[in-house]
């Protein structure tokens, strides 16, 4: 009996030594577990942590370029660039106006409205225009201080219209 598990011993301890070993070893565990067997497709979701992964396994050949974020680096690991030009000044001090006018039938009038003194007009409109009153024009003024609206009242009634500009401080 001991001589049988001598040969047995024997015989296993071979097969391991030679299997592990030898090129038909290798060729033979290669057939069982193909080189890169564990791939993408193999691995669950979030199985592959940090703490799973041994010290300088990930390289920087291996980090696609443009896919790190900055809250993937630590405080100050990244290095500020120069200051910037200062941007153009903007606008400030939003503010609409508006003016009620009334159109006599039969006639043709402008409306004007302006803006605070040192304000600019940026925009400007209108309401209110009943199916008789047509608009002729509807612009900034040319120093760009108010908003000109030009109505023609075609109806036999006389008719509101209500003329608005937005204005602001230009730098």
């Amino acid at each position: 009996m001991g001589t049988r598990i001598n040969t047995a011993l024997s015989l296993t301890a071979l097969v391991v030594a030679v299997g592990g070993a030898t090129p038909v070893g290798q060729a033979a565990w290669n057939a069982v577990v193909p080189r890169n067997s564990v791939g993408t497709a193999e691995l669950k979701r979030n199985a592959v942590t940090a703490a799973r992964l041994a010290p300088n396994a990930v390289r920087t050949a291996h980090i696609l370029n443009g896919t790190l974020l900055l809250e993937d680096f630590k405080a100050d690991q990244i290095p500020k660039g120069p200051k910037g030009d200062d941007g153009l000044p903007g606008v400030s001090g939003l503010q609409v106006v508006t003016a009620t006018a009334f159109i006599a039938a039969g006639t043709q009038e402008g409306v004007h409205v302006s803006c605070p003194a040192g304000k600019k007009a940026l925009g400007g409109g209108f309401a209110g225009l009943s199916g008789m009153l047509k608009v002729v024009a509807s612009s900034p003024d040319s120093d760009l201080m108010g908003w000109l609206l030009i109505v023609k009242n075609d109806g036999t009634f006389a008719n509101n219209v209500g003329v608005s500009v937005i204005c602001a401080k230009v730098a």
